[in-house]
C-alpha cells in the first residue's frame, strides 16, 4: 500500500481533515516501513504465531503493523465517503458532532 499524494489546496478547502490525514497515513507507511526492515517476517505470512516467534518485540511489532494495516484501510474509507459526498462529513455544531463520536 503506498502512500497517496498530499491533498491539494481545493481538496483542503473542501475537507481540512484531509491534511492531518495525509500527516496520519504517511506516519503509518514509515511505521510499517521501519517494522519491515527490523522484522520481515511479520510480513511475509498473515502475522505470527506463538510458536514462531518467541521474541516479544516481534509480537508487539506484529500487532502494530496489523492496526497500522486496519487504520489505512479506515482512512481508505474515510477518504472514499468524502469523494462521494463531497462534502464535509459532519455539519453540525461542535458539541452535537462531539456527541456522535
Amino acid at each position: 500500500m503506498e502512500p497517496l499524494p498530499l491533498p491539494t489546496p481545493p481538496e483542503l478547502d473542501e475537507a481540512p481533515e484531509r491534511a492531518i490525514l495525509a500527516a496520519l497515513e504517511a506516519t503509518l507507511h514509515l511505521t510499517m516501513a521501519t517494522l519491515a526492515a527490523d522484522y520481515p517476517e511479520i510480513f511475509e505470512t498473515e502475522g505470527l504465531r506463538e510458536t514462531e516467534h518467541p521474541f516479544l518485540p516481534a509480537w508487539v511489532a506484529d500487532a502494530i503493523a496489523s492496526q497500522s494495516r486496519a487504520l489505512l484501510d479506515t482512512l481508505e474509507t474515510y477518504r472514499h465517503a468524502l469523494e462521494v459526498n463531497n462534502r464535509r462529513p459532519a455539519q453540525l455544531p461542535a458539541d452535537d458532532f462531539l456527541k456522535n463520536l
